[in-house]
Parts: structure tokens; C-alpha cells; sequence
């Protein structure tokens, strides 16, 4: 009996042979068991379950493109050449610890080698080995020509972790780094910097803070004394601005007046700076005095005795309502000094449009 209870029912020779559709009605209606029905279950939820699947994975990559910024460039093959651009044209690069240690400077890297496991940058203007720097993130910014022949530049910017720090025997400071999982495209005005002519700039005088508050008044110019750098008495090529940006400058110092001016950088602190530019806009010089602070300083392995000193703008003076020759202090903002960015903005508009393009 009870074998006779559980014993399945013979199956047909060849499934779904004609009647198989009466058959399988008549099965399920007697509680019989049914390969046909059995196999149709199977396939409806299986087709069911991989549509589900489906459209779960397109959905999570249409949101993955979705989420990607324009700007970001994350095919390795792409990034690679970018990076072999980058070494053709002996791009530098910015490495920037500020991202992890506020505390930490930012300096001037090349780079070295490159491939899908990382890259190794040399850093040029530090001397000693730092093992803490292993495991730090940095952030990275660079700039090239797409065509050689070409004036305009693209900017990217990548962030990526040191893995390994070493020397040369050249005693050349170089970071390995992991690689970076995209590249972002950047032109943004907060960070625009152009290397003007030199015909623009009209005036460029440094002084030091703690000098001008020792003996003067940091709202009364006319209370500061000589400026321990100055443009106008430089010998030809010994001062160059060799970039700006609303937010900051570069000045490139040969080796006689490094030698006049190093102690004066070399006592930290911060200085006051006259800037008077060209402004084709109007015809007119365009005047600004500001309050900087020493960003970095880095040497030239191309050309030596050449010093860099970076600056970066932390406030700027206005006219004072009464009396007039008085300046009343403001903080920069967050893309720098407004008048100095618009102006770095019409220059690099100008330097392109002088070669058509756009």
C-alpha cells in the first residue's frame, strides 16, 4: 500500500508529445505529479529570477554613469596616455599633502615613471626623507598641451596614495605611489593660473610684515619704508612673476638677488605686496596691495642658482573711506582676490584668442 502510495507515475516516452497540454490539466487536477508542469515552473522562474538580475546589474551601471562626473576620466588605457604626454612634455606636477596634513607644505614634482601599478614622482625641492608620508594621501595637479604645436593647456588634477619613499643618488627625494583610479579634468576659474608677459607687469614690491608693523602702520603704505624686493630696481630678468592666479603668485628669482632677499624669506612670517598690472581693458594699470604668506620654495635642476618662491594671497587692501591713502585689510575668499581673478580670467581668454583659439 504504501508503495503503492508514493510510486510515481510512469513517464511518457518523449515529453510534450501531442495531448501533453490535456494531459498535464488532467495530472494537476488528480494532484499527480507532472514533468511538464514541472518543467514549465522551472523555466518561468528562472526566466523570472534573470530578468530580476538583469536589470539589477544594468540598473547599479547606468547609476555608476550616472554618479561619474563628466570631468573625470577613469579608462586606464586613457590615463596612461595622458601620463606619457605628461612625461614627453616634462609636465611638473604639484604634490600636495594638505589633503591629510594641513601642517604639511605643498612642492613641485616630476614625473619619473608611470605604469598601470603606480608612479614614481620626484620631489624637487625637499632634501630629506620623510617615512611618515607612507600610507598619506596626496593630491596631485598638472598641466600640458594636447598638441605640441599648440598654446592651450588642460589642467587635471588626481589624488593617490604613497606607498614607498626613496633617494637617488642624486640625492633626489622620489615617492612611489599606487595608481590613480581616475583623472578630473579641470579649467576652473578658482584655480586658473596664467603665465602673463612680463610687459604686463608694472609694478611688483615685496616688504616684510613684521618690518612694516615694527616700524610703521600695516594700513598707512606710505609708512612702510623701501621694499626688500622690488621690479623696478631689479636688474633686467632678475624678478620674474613667472605665474598668478586670483589666489596666488610665483616669482622666479635669479641667483645675485636670491642672495640679497634670502634671509628675508628665510625668516618666515608673511609680507605685504604691491602689484600694479596692465589692464588692456581699460588701458589703465590695475593696483592691488596684498597680504601673502610663503607657500613653498623649490630650485630649478635646468637652470641652477634659480629660486621659486610661491605665494599665496591671504587678503587684500581697499581704500580706506577717510583718509583715502589708508587700506582697510580683507580676507581672500575662497578663489582668491576677486579683481586680481577676474583680471588672470581676461588674460587667458586674451593669450588664447591671439592664437584662434577658443
Amino acid at each position: 500500500m504504501f508503495h503503492d502510495m508514493f510510486a510515481v507515475p510512469p513517464l511518457p516516452n518523449a515529453l510534450f508529445e501531442p495531448g501533453w497540454w490535456d494531459r498535464m490539466a488532467d495530472d494537476t487536477n488528480r494532484s499527480v505529479f507532472s514533468p511538464e508542469a514541472a518543467i514549465l515552473t522551472v523555466l518561468f522562474f528562472g526566466v523570472f529570477i534573470a530578468v530580476i538580475v538583469v536589470v539589477y546589474f544594468v540598473n547599479i551601471d547606468f547609476r555608476k554613469k550616472d554618479l561619474t562626473p563628466p570631468s573625470w576620466i577613469t579608462n586606464t588605457r586613457e590615463i596612461l596616455k595622458i601620463f606619457n604626454t605628461a612625461l614627453r612634455q616634462r609636465s611638473k606636477m604639484r604634490v600636495s599633502f594638505q589633503r591629510e596634513d594641513r601642517g604639511a607644505p605643498s612642492t613641485d614634482g616630476s614625473l619619473v615613471e608611470f605604469s598601470p601599478k603606480g608612479l614614481i614622482l620626484e620631489l624637487t625641492s625637499i632634501k630629506s626623507l620623510n617615512v611618515h608620508w607612507i600610507d598619506k594621501v596626496v593630491e596631485c595637479d598638472f598641466r600640458l598641451r594636447p598638441e605640441a604645436d599648440s598654446e592651450r593647456q588642460v589642467f587635471y588634477n588626481f589624488t593617490v596614495k604613497i606607498l614607498d619613499i626613496s633617494k637617488t643618488p642624486e640625492d633626489f627625494v622620489r615617492i612611489r605611489t599606487a595608481p590613480p583610479s581616475h583623472l578630473e579634468q579641470e579649467q576652473k576659474r578658482a584655480t586658473l593660473r596664467i603665465e602673463p608677459p612680463q610687459s604686463l607687469i608694472r609694478e611688483c614690491s615685496l616688504w616684510r610684515r613684521e618690518t612694516v608693523r615694527a616700524h610703521g602702520r600695516a594700513d598707512d603704505p606710505e609708512t612702510w619704508g623701501d621694499p626688500f624686493l622690488d621690479l623696478e630696481t631689479a636688474e633686467p630678468d632678475e624678478i620674474t612673476v613667472a605665474d598668478i592666479s586670483g589666489g596666488g603668485m610665483r616669482l622666479d628669482l635669479k641667483a645675485d638677488i636670491v642672495k640679497k632677499t634670502q634671509a628675508a624669506f628665510d625668516s618666515g612670517g608673511g609680507f605685504y605686496l604691491a602689484l600694479s598690472l596692465v589692464n588692456p581693458d581699460t588701458g589703465g594699470p590695475l593696483r592691488f596691495l596684498l597680504n601673502a604668506k610663503l607657500q613653498n620654495v623649490y630650485s630649478s635642476k635646468e637652470t641652477p642658482g634659480l629660486r621659486s618662491f610661491g605665494l599665496l594671497f591671504a587678503g587684500y587692501g581697499e581704500s580706506a573711506p577717510e583718509p583715502p591713502h589708508l587700506v582697510v585689510w580683507k580676507a581672500a575668499g575662497a578663489g582668491g582676490v576677486r579683481d586680481l581673478d577676474d583680471w588672470v580670467f581676461s588674460r587667458h581668454l586674451d593669450l588664447y584668442r591671439s592664437k584662434g583659439i577658443e
